[in-house]
């Protein structure tokens, strides 16, 4: 009878529960990927395959610098707006949540002169990472 009941309550919490989708999904992404690195084109084959992103939302970049520290103005001009200019030709803008990158990138956005008249706290610099300068969209595309 233990064993029934036991078996009973596993399959019903089992029946009762339902897949945990972590929102999102591959329509809500765009990956960016640097067109002349083959290490970038390979991190993102690999994360088209496993996360079955369409090829609408994957974007090939035409970028020629080398990784490391960028500007705001470089990154606004040569990353940031042609990611977003895609979105709006693609009419994907109002489905994507997620900016994704793929490797060979810069890392490191001086965001020095764009904040130039601004006093950050002390535990603050003047820098953003690539996920980070993303998300200050609205800012860098303010100082346009």
């Amino acid at each position: 009878m233990k064993f029934l009941l036991s078996a009973f309550l596993g399959l019903s919490i089992s029946l009762l529960t339902s897949a945990a989708l972590a929102g999102g999904g591959p329509e809500n992404v765009l990956l960016v990927v640097n067109a002349n690195s083959e290490a970038s084109k390979t991190i993102a084959n690999h994360y088209i395959g496993l996360r079955r992103v369409p090829a609408s939302n994957v974007l090939y970049l035409d970028w020629k610098g080398i990784p490391g520290q960028v500007t705001a103005e470089q990154f606004r001009e040569t990353i940031l707006l042609p990611a977003l200019l895609a979105l709006d030709d693609r009419h994907l803008a109002s489905q994507i949540d997620y900016i994704v990158y793929s490797s060979d990138f810069p890392w490191k956005i001086d965001m020095q002169k764009m904040l130039a008249n601004h006093q950050l706290p002390f535990a603050f610099s003047p820098f953003a990472s690539l996920t980070g300068a993303t998300y200050l969209a609205p800012l860098l595309l303010a100082e346009n």
